[in-house]
């Protein structure tokens, strides 16, 4: 009978475990490096597995949940025992491997349906992210405009003492889009000027006005001058009718996962940033960022807005160690997180933009006493109004497992946060000693504290809700009898193999 998982099974599971009556099942989700360690120590000790992807969906996850009790992957079973992740993996003596092994050759799995999980299959549409480019009318209007001898004049101009580089007048562009046919009215020359400006194709040089019938200056969006990785290289321009966010959002996560499982080492340990710098589905990816340029940010739901931003800074992160490096000093990752950006919706936002200023309800940064948007800022209406904790377990992945979700919608967005948070603090993030009556906290919560409490004791107050019945349990019996927090050191070492 076929597995309706479509499991991937290894060259070494067809040729060496075709004649055992059970098998091995290994859990994973694309782009999970203890997951492909996991994979490579079982090659290495030549056990043959089948791989059961979760990648597509959280009612796998939460089945897999209900009989292991585990939130995390990998999870490996040989037959229908349960050995845990990639560390309980490895610690296997040759002695434990061998009864596994034995277990699995000569019996047969007793609940064959529990690896036969029928529900939550990805729609043939959902398999791949396809970007299908539609030519933007307003795009090819704004590329006649910039013509040097026919357009609306962009250059250098001053205003009270200052200079604006390439700019032109609003006065002018209306009179040019009527005499080119696009407008028959100033009225209906400014409709169509303002529309431009909402799909993010010019705007004002200080965001003050509208599009006017008046001496104010305004500026093409790639005239700006930004440093934003989705605007710098030549000919990397917006050309298409704007893509609706999530999709863009989650077709950018979709892509750069595949190319970081394409080029992480056999062992998990490293990732080829250079192999992943000259493969060509990089350049269709960047092609995809791009897109980001113009899309409608104003309109999104508070979800579509977490899941988008959350599925970006994931991306971000990976295309900055791409093309900048692996930041290894104090400095070096304090200018990593304040400039390394996109351009979204017409702004330019930094990683901390999108963390603190967006995702945490615009609250300062670690170390920063300021918020990131002013109030006048033009950002600061995308940030929300209350800032989400949970997208701290959703933005990194500090524990010796994954948490269980890559890729965030905006359908499911509660519970895949929930997922995250509990894969997290059930994980190494929260580490219990009840003989020295400790507790120690992952440094996250440290430095983000005033997103879950001011004091240590709030602060794992408000992390019960997410742990099992035991750790639970043991959190409470430490916090009646008082106990001290702690908070652990960060590993900031590099993933890479350069």
């Amino acid at each position: 009978m076929a597995d309706p998982l479509e499991v991937e099974v290894e060259s070494l599971a067809i040729s060496e475990g075709a004649n055992w009556k059970g098998a091995v099942h290994v859990f994973t989700i694309s782009g999970c490096p203890f997951c492909r360690r996991s994979k490579a120590y079982l090659t290495e000790k030549g056990i043959p597995y089948n791989e059961v992807d979760l990648s597509n969906g959280l009612k796998k996850h939460k089945f897999l949940i209900e009989r292991t009790k585990c939130y995390t992957v990998p999870q490996i079973f040989f037959n229908d025992t349960f050995i845990g992740g990639c560390d309980d993996l490895k610690g296997k003596s040759q002695d434990e491997l061998n009864e596994l092994v034995e277990l699995v050759k000569n019996n047969p799995i007793k609940e064959p349906e529990f690896f036969i999980i029928q529900d939550d299959q990805p729609k043939e549409e959902e398999k791949g992210f396809e970007f299908i480019c539609e030519p933007d009318p307003l795009r090819k209007i704004a590329t006649a405009m910039k013509k040097e001898q026919t357009g609306v004049g962009v250059k250098n101009r001053t205003w009270h003492l200052k200079t604006y580089k390439r700019v032109f007048v609003g006065q002018k562009a209306v009179l040019w889009l009527i005499e080119n046919g696009h407008a028959k009215t100033i009225e209906e020359a400014l409709n169509l000027g303002n529309e431009m400006m909402e799909n993010h194709i010019f705007h004002h040089v200080t965001y003050d006005h509208s599009f006017k019938n008046e001496e104010l200056f305004y500026r093409f969006l790639e005239d700006d001058k930004t440093k934003s990785l989705n605007t710098t290289e030549e000919g990397i321009v917006s050309i298409c009718e704007p893509l609706e966010p999530g999709s863009l959002a989650g077709g950018m996560r979709k892509m750069i996962l595949q190319l970081y499982d394409a080029h992480l080492s056999a062992d998990g340990l490293k990732v080829n940033y250079k192999g992943i710098k000259n493969d060509p589905l990089f350049a269709q990816y960047k092609q995809l960022a791009a897109e980001l340029q113009r899309i409608r940010l104003e309109d999104m739901t508070v979800n579509g807005k977490i899941a988008f931003f959350i599925n970006i800074y994931n991306s971000l992160v990976i295309h900055a160690n791409v093309v900048k490096g692996f930041p290894t000093t104090s400095w070096q990752r304090w200018r990593f997180f304040n400039k390394m950006s996109y351009r979204i919706g017409g702004h330019v936002l930094t990683l901390n933009d999108i963390e603190s200023g967006i995702l945490r309800g615009n609250k300062p940064p670690p170390y920063s006493w300021g918020a990131p948007f002013s109030n006048n800022d033009p950002r600061r209406p995308i940030a929300l109004e209350q800032g989400e904790p949970r997208i701290h377990f959703a933005l990194v992945c500090g524990a010796k497992s994954c948490p269980p979700i890559k890729l965030y919608d905006e359908e499911n967005l509660d519970e895949q946060l929930t997922s995250s948070t509990q894969a997290f603090l059930n994980g190494d993030a929260m580490i219990l000693d009840m003989n020295k009556k400790e507790i120690s906290l992952t440094k996250i919560m440290d430095w983000y504290r005033s997103d879950f409490g001011k004091t240590d004791e709030r602060i794992v107050m408000w992390a019960l809700s997410f742990l099992d019945e035991e750790k639970k349990k043991n959190v409470e019996t430490l916090l009646e009898g008082g106990c001290k927090v702690t908070f652990q050191n960060y590993d900031w070492n590099p993933n890479s193999t350069d």
